[in-house]
């Protein structure tokens, strides 16, 4: 049994079936590439896991915990976390405090606990702000802890998200184009990141389009096409699939 799950899992938005039956499973510490042309179904995958959509049809489960019905928050604190094509950071707000934000869904301290603060309130506070500041450290933004998060250049903003995401301690950590708009520098240090990421025991889903960067992580390849898989196997093999040479690569299969 896989850590992430999808039986026979579709999406269908009116007439339009953005997902088809698709089976996957993702292994622990596992580095999993999810790739394919523009409208294949992959960000819709990630839709789907972190309960932004509900499925149509099909089962969803992490460690075995069914996950399709219920609310992003409560997937979220099951163990799954994930950032966006688009970058989604608060600007206006200190590069610690869009970090902070992102442990919500690991404490306690409801409306009445903020206001009354009572000790153990007060220490989980205080353990938040630790987490925070360490994560910093950890993608490379610690100098840059009080400025606003929009003061930060598109690859550090990037950065934060992942910093971000892995505040709500995920078991599962799904990137949406992480590497989208980042120089060739920029990319090479992401992909030594995701590598310490899954060091620390962190599985990781990947949606990129930057091949050097996908091939050069996954561990496996999953390619999508008109919301049904076509390839899933080692990241050598997909090179020279014909299949996915037509599908991805628009040329001629043979």
């Amino acid at each position: 049994m896989g850590l992430l799950e999808l039986r026979r899992v579709a999406k269908r938005f009116g007439g339009l079936e953005a997902l088809s039956d698709l089976t996957l499973e993702v292994g622990e510490r596992e580095i999993l590439g999810l790739i394919g042309p523009n409208g294949a179904g992959k960000t819709t995958v990630f839709n789907l896991v972190t309960g932004v959509y509900p499925v149509t049809s099909g089962e969803i489960r992490l460690a075995g915990e069914r996950l399709d019905g219920l609310r992003p928050s409560a997937i979220c604190a099951r163990g799954i976390s994930r950032t966006f094509q688009k970058i989604r950071v608060f600007p206006r707000l200190s590069i610690h405090k869009n970090v902070v934000l992102g442990r919500h869904c690991r404490t306690r301290a409801g409306v009445l606990g903020g206001i009354v603060r009572p000790a153990w309130v007060r220490r989980e506070e205080r353990e938040v702000e630790a987490r925070a500041s360490a994560l910093l450290e950890f993608v490379g933004l610690a100098a840059r802890a009080d400025e606003e998060a929009r003061h930060l250049p598109h690859g550090q903003q990037r950065l934060l998200e992942i910093a971000r995401a892995l505040a709500t301690e995920p078991k599962l950590l799904l990137l949406d184009e992480p590497a989208a708009g980042l120089t060739g520098e920029e990319s090479e240090a992401l992909m030594r990141l995701v590598g310490r990421i899954r060091a620390e025991g962190v599985t990781v889903v990947i949606i990129e389009h930057d091949m050097d960067v996908v091939m050069g992580l996954s561990d496996r390849l999953v390619v999508l096409d008109h919301g049904e898989k076509l390839f899933d196997g080692p990241p050598k093999l997909a090179q020279k699939d014909p299949g996915v040479i037509a599908a991805y690569l628009g040329g001629e299969a043979g």
